[in-house]
């Protein structure tokens, strides 16, 4: 079952009641509207998948997720352990200009990263790595904002978290991948149930995200040959918003169930046109009910969050926050 919906007949849909703390199974004409629009999604491309471990999965998150979103481990911080005093998420210098994180970050790959790194091979001339790139930049006008997400989308597809721990722990990027049996595949070894997030591709501002096959073409321009994309991995930045899960399947030996976003559960209720519904979420994204988000994101335990406004991204941390920028426009 590499996409969703490929053996439908053993597929059980369902939605959580929260006050009831069960599951139920959905409409049949809500069901239906459902397989119609992923098969819809599929077809354009628009379906990714993120695999995740058994771990997570309780009354709280069942109760949450659909509020609260999908972010990397370094958004829990003091909680996994992997979190620091003076960082918020990504591991720039935020009193500092671009310019400076930029050539301090190619500085730190060059000298220390890559020259310890186990597949150093893929990286010709890593003595010249700064001259290289830096030219790239200039040739191709890109400023230093945006050479410096390129910068973290190339550490984040390193490999291991041992390969470059510091970094790889403070990661804005979260992994999905266009296949659903890789996603799974990433779930914890002989792990029953696999579970794994259905991901609208969505052309919101709130759906910011990086296709490693094109990181690999950007990485040619500086005469790298960089690892095939055997993952099909497509990165988001920061954050998978509620808005953007279609809904979780769970994967048993005997069964598998999918659990659908509230919120979308909601909208096939609709007498909207079919077309309408998947137009609105192509633009927007599911419609989200998140004012009771706080309590949700203590519950999961989420030390801070991503806030997007109309022009602007913003990462909040106790009483901090800063702006971030984009990585879609790179592509």
């Amino acid at each position: 079952m590499d996409k969703f919906g490929e053996g439908k007949e053993s597929l059980q849909l369902r939605y959580f009641d929260k006050e009831e703390n069960k599951f139920n199974n959905i409409d049949k004409d809500i069901s239906d509207n459902l397989i119609n629009l992923i098969d819809s999604l599929n077809e354009k491309n628009r379906i990714v998948y993120r695999g995740f471990s058994k771990k997570f999965v309780n009354y709280d998150f069942w109760k949450w997720i659909f509020t609260v979103g999908e972010k990397g481990s370094h958004f829990r911080g003091e909680v996994l352990g992997v979190g620091s005093e003076d960082k918020l998420n990504y591991f720039s210098n935020h009193s500092v200009t671009a310019e400076d994180n930029y050539k301090n970050l190619l500085n730190n790959m060059k000298n220390d990263i890559f020259p310890k790194y186990k597949y150093k091979n893929l990286i010709n001339g890593i003595d010249t790595l700064e001259e290289r790139i830096e030219k790239f930049r200039i040739d191709n006008k890109r400023d230093y904002t945006e050479m410096y997400y390129i910068l973290l989308s190339w550490l984040h597809n390193i490999g291991h978290i041992n390969e470059c721990p510091e970094y790889k722990k403070d990661s804005p990027f979260i992994s999905t991948s266009t296949s659903l049996d890789i996603a799974l595949s990433f779930n914890d070894k002989d792990s029953c149930p696999k579970y794994a997030f259905v991901v609208i591709l969505s052309d919101s501002n709130i759906s910011d995200y990086f296709y490693t096959k094109r990181l690999n073409e950007l990485l040619k321009g500086f005469n790298i040959k960089w690892h095939k994309d055997k993952n099909k991995e497509v990165m988001f930045k920061d954050a998978i918003f509620p808005h953007l899960i279609i809904g979780i399947l769970e994967k048993k030996s005997d069964e598998t169930n999918f659990i659908i976003n509230p919120g979308l559960r909601t909208l096939l209720k609709s007498k909207i046109p079919n077309s309408f519904k998947e137009n609105f979420l192509i633009k927007s994204g599911i419609p989200i009910n998140q004012k009771d988000f706080d309590d949700g994101l203590n519950a999961l335990k989420y030390n801070s969050y991503v806030e997007q406004m109309a022009t602007e991204r913003i990462i909040c941390k106790d009483s901090k926050n800063f702006p971030v920028g984009t990585i879609k426009k790179s592509s």
